[in-house]
């Protein structure tokens, strides 16, 4: 009797880290998404006129890290819908995919705002700053990779998507079965 409520535990314990992996990588890419639509640099340059200034989104900056992000929230459906070795691969799709949002803000903090802005605007920029966007990005890929292990790592013992799902049985044949048969179904 212990040994099965251990199993049913183990189970029911598998069931609730396939979930919460699941949503941990599905809210990783969303905040990863929103924070690569939000300004990264802001700064000013000579306009001829006077200044300008100028925002600088992350995806215009590092496009990968976005398409990463889409890859991992893709992936989730693969986790889904696969099983065993397949599925484990797919796990280290999403860890590949959140070392490929890393680059970005990685890249970020070991450039120049002025060259950023510049690059970005295609003019000289005079002055820029960086705003903290970059940080959820960062934090976002880490998530994303570390979920992507898991998934590497315990998906081929996760339940598998099936026509016919544990637990439920199949179903009685109706009255009208039973006589199209050539059965009593009143017996």
């Amino acid at each position: 009797m212990s040994a099965m409520s251990e199993a049913a535990g183990s189970v029911q314990s598998g069931g609730r880290s396939y979930l919460i992996t699941l949503v941990v990588i599905v809210g990783a890419a969303v905040a990863v998404l929103w924070s690569l639509g939000q300004p990264w640099v802001s700064g000013t340059f000579d306009a001829g006129f006077g200044e300008e200034s100028i925002s600088v989104i992350g995806n215009t900056l590092y496009p990968l890290s976005s398409t990463a992000a889409w890859i991992a929230l893709a992936a989730v459906v693969a986790v889904v819908a696969t099983s065993g070795v397949v599925r484990r691969s797919v796990g280290l799709i999403i860890s590949v995919a959140g070392v490929a949002v890393i680059v970005g803000p990685v890249s970020f903090l070991l450039a120049s705002e002025v060259e950023l802005a510049t690059r970005s605007a295609s003019v000289a920029a005079m002055s820029a700053s960086r705003t903290a966007y970059w940080a959820l990005t960062l934090v976002g890929g880490i998530v994303i990779f570390g979920a992507g292990l898991v998934v590497w790592a315990r998906g081929g013992s996760w339940r598998k998507l099936t026509g016919n799902q544990a637990g439920s049985t199949p179903a009685e044949p109706s009255a009208w079965e039973a006589l199209d048969r050539g059965e009593d179904p009143t017996r």
